[in-house]
C-alpha cells in the first residue's frame, strides 16, 4: 500500500499525504483559499463499506442536473450478495459519516456526498 501511496503522490504534487496509524490526512493545495484537510479512516473501509459506496456510485443515474442512485436497499444488498440487514447498516454507516446522503430526503434514492467521491478517488488511484 505504501508504493500505491507513493505513486498517487507523485501524480498529484499538489497534494500532500500524512498518515498516523490507520487514518489519512491529506492537504490539497488550493491558489486563493488556503488550504482543505480532508481525513477518513481506512478502518471504516476495510470492510464492505467501501463495496456499498463503489455500489452507489457505478449506479448513478443523471436526470438533469441531479445525480442520484435510485436503488432500493433490496435492490443494493441483491447486487452486493449482502443481506438487506447489512446492507441497511452499512448505507446507515456511510450517512452518519458523511459520505452518502438521502437524495431529496426520499426513500430508495441516495446522493455520494463530496466527501463520498475523494474516498472513491483515492482508494480507486490507490488500488490501480
Amino acid at each position: 500500500m505504501l508504493c500505491a501511496l507513493k505513486r498517487f503522490k507523485k501524480m498529484h504534487p499538489n497534494l500532500s499525504l500524512h498518515i498516523l496509524g490507520d487514518t489519512i490526512w491529506w492537504n490539497i493545495q488550493k491558489m486563493t483559499k488556503g488550504d482543505k484537510y480532508v481525513e477518513f479512516k481506512l478502518d471504516f473501509f476495510a470492510n464492505d463499506a467501501y463495496d456499498i459506496l463503489k455500489l452507489l456510485h457505478d449506479n448513478q443515474i443523471k436526470v438533469k442536473e441531479a445525480v442520484y442512485v435510485p436503488l432500493s436497499q433490496q435492490e443494493l444488498a441483491d447486487m452486493a450478495h449482502f443481506s438487506k440487514l447489512k446492507t441497511n447498516k452499512l448505507l446507515n454507516a456511510l450517512i452518519e459519516a458523511g459520505y452518502v446522503v438521502c437524495f431529496e430526503g426520499r426513500r430508495g434514492k441516495y446522493a455520494i456526498t463530496d466527501k463520498g467521491y475523494k474516498v472513491i478517488a483515492l482508494m480507486q488511484q490507490v488500488n490501480s
